[in-house]
């Protein structure tokens, strides 16, 4: 990748130990508590010693880029899609940080995107409309995450399966709901969809035993919009929280506590904003 976050230029090859005591000095991250330090910072104050790491890390930090091109996706196609409520302003004004890429360079590279991974690359290739690449937008985070199982890495194969599966009921959930033919919105030949396909009107899909975060996703599903899009993410906390690999104190714990980052300083900023227009709304009179 031409662009990065993280350099590579200053790599040195760290004993053991190094990640030892890095990982070790670290502050514990927990979902209800304020992060110790926004991400933006943790990276740039540990550049050196994140430098070996560089390549994923970075490829870390692409999720953030991603999110950027769906949304800057979603302007374009303000006018024509049923449920866009917010303005473009607003949605342009939305910027996910850190990110490998600028505004500008993220809209440059929607139209000659060479430079990108070829999961990215191949996508826009096959949707070359933006009504098309926000219709089927979903997969290139499904290609993503296969991209990170592709990794030589415990945790990046642990999380792609961890966030494969979790898209996977959080679609079954949404066919069943509106009542979408099951095939065609969860497909694949894996456990994980055999089991769906099998139980697709059992409550809970008939994961119990294969899926530890059914019972969560069962009570997700009854909360509206921006509370399941954050217990969906206080999920995906819980397995990075939960990871430790076969040694606790090697880089694949790095890029755990890297998405906690991400996912704890986005939430706790949502919830700033939220409880800013509340406050706006009872000046205003709008509620009581």
């Amino acid at each position: 990748m031409s662009y990065a976050l993280i350099s590579s230029n200053s790599r040195m090859n760290y004993p053991a130990k190094h990640y030892y005591y890095f990982i070790a000095s670290l502050p514990d991250l927990r979902w209800d508590v304020e992060v110790p330090f926004p991400i933006i910072t943790f990276l740039e104050e540990n550049e050196t010693a994140l430098s070996p790491l560089s390549d994923n890390v970075n490829d870390i930090i692409l999720l953030n880029d991603l999110k950027n091109m769906h949304d800057y996706i979603k302007v374009q196609c303000a006018d024509y899609i049923t449920g866009l409520k917010r303005s473009r302003e607003a949605m342009d004004a939305e910027f996910y940080e850190p990110s490998l890429f600028d505004k500008e360079t993220i809209r440059e590279l929607l139209v000659e995107p060479d430079e990108l991974p070829e999961f990215i690359v191949s996508f826009l290739a096959e949707n070359k409309e933006y009504i098309e690449r926000y219709e089927n937008f979903d997969s290139l985070y499904a290609a993503y995450y296969d991209y990170l199982g592709e990794k030589d890495s415990d945790f990046f194969k642990s999380y792609s399966l961890c966030e494969s599966s979790l898209r996977k009921v959080i679609a079954a959930f949404r066919a069943r709901s509106q009542g979408l033919d099951m095939e065609i919105n969860v497909p694949g030949s894996d456990e994980i969809t055999e089991t769906i396909l099998a139980n697709r009107t059992a409550s809970d899909f008939g994961l119990k035993n294969i899926f530890p975060y059914i019972s969560e996703m069962v009570e997700v599903f009854k909360e509206d919009t921006l509370n399941r899009e954050k217990k969906l993410n206080k999920i995906r906390f819980s397995f990075l929280e939960n990871f430790t690999g076969e040694d606790p104190f090697k880089e694949d714990c790095v890029y755990a506590y890297i998405f906690q980052l991400l996912l704890l300083e986005r939430w706790q900023m949502l919830d700033r904003e939220k409880g800013k227009q509340i406050v706006s709304n009872i000046v205003t009179g709008e509620i009581s």
